[in-house]
């Protein structure tokens, strides 16, 4: 009862604005002024009420047609907004990432020299079998490799990065490292917190870091007749990059790079390393299979 009773003074205030009523209303006050003035001309009361009446009826058309004209803009405004998000929508498309390691400088190896890698290998293969005579430089360190990689947001709208990690396969003809699980660090080496915000067109570069320690299965000659071989100048270890995001619907989306890296440089840091800490022994067995 109240919303009507608020509803009839707002009909009745817009009314009021209406100057077509006000010249109704203002001949009704002129007619009753010249009767006055007049008696012998007095008109019925029913043409005052009539011309009252009149100007109500007009006023109140020019408030229901501007209530409309109002409605119709309102719903015009509504569907060029609703066309522009669908529009907005369309021209966004599906949220995309391009994965690509960095051309020149795809991965590099290093080896972890660290006693506590020592220490681990030891515990895995035996007191003696990664240390020279004196016990102080391990015969077979730990390694690593660092595939340096490049996200591009290809797509129109933001994502969030919430994991990268490179899985390594087993190749074909290798049978001298085992790849561990990777850690995603960013240039200074540090460990990526996810998630990551990812504007469109918006690049994020990392290496991901990956522990590699010689086949545990093999013994240290044996390990260094196969780094030796000439096979491992181009036999090729697969690897699967898999980035998982989440899209600004809140679902998942995972993206793959699939590529292969080669061992070779690997051979060579070997080497190097044995004849820097006078492993002749091992170059010895190396250069036998050569």
């Amino acid at each position: 009862m109240k919303t009507k009773a608020l509803e009839l003074v707002s009909f009745l205030r817009l009314l009021s604005k209406k100057w077509i009523l006000w010249i109704f209303v203002t001949l009704d006050i002129i007619g009753i002024f010249i009767d006055a003035l007049l008696p012998d001309s007095t008109l019925p009361i029913i043409i005052y009420i009539g011309v009252v009446f009149v100007g109500f009826l007009w006023a109140g058309f020019q408030v229901y047609h501007d209530i409309n004209e109002q409605l119709n803009k309102a719903k015009e405004k509504v569907n060029e907004l609703s066309l522009d998000t669908y529009i907005d929508t369309e021209e966004q498309g599906e949220p995309d990432l391009s994965l690509e390691l960095i051309e020149g400088n795809e991965y590099s190896y290093s080896l972890i020299p660290e006693k506590s890698t020592w220490a681990m290998w030891q515990k895995t293969v035996g007191k003696d079998v990664n240390k020279n005579k004196d016990g102080e430089v391990p015969d077979l360190p730990n390694s690593r490799i660092a595939l340096h990689l490049r996200i591009v947001n290809i797509g129109n709208t933001s994502l969030d990065i919430l994991s990268i990690e490179a899985i390594f396969g087993y190749g074909s003809e290798q049978h001298i490292f085992e790849f561990s699980s990777s850690t995603a660090r960013d240039s200074e080496g540090e460990d990526l917190n996810f998630p990551i915000f990812l504007k469109p067109r918006h690049i994020l570069i990392c290496d991901l870091s990956t522990g590699i320690t010689p086949y545990t299965g093999l013994n240290r000659a044996q390990i260094a007749a196969r780094i030796g071989d000439n096979k491992l100048d181009i036999i090729t270890q697969p690897v699967e990059i898999n980035v998982e995001a989440r899209n600004p619907k809140g679902g998942s989306m995972p993206f793959q790079l699939e590529t292969n890296v080669k061992v070779r440089s690997l051979k060579d840091i070997y080497l190097d390393y044995w004849g820097k800490n006078k492993l002749d022994d091992l170059l010895k067995l190396a250069s036998s299979s050569i």
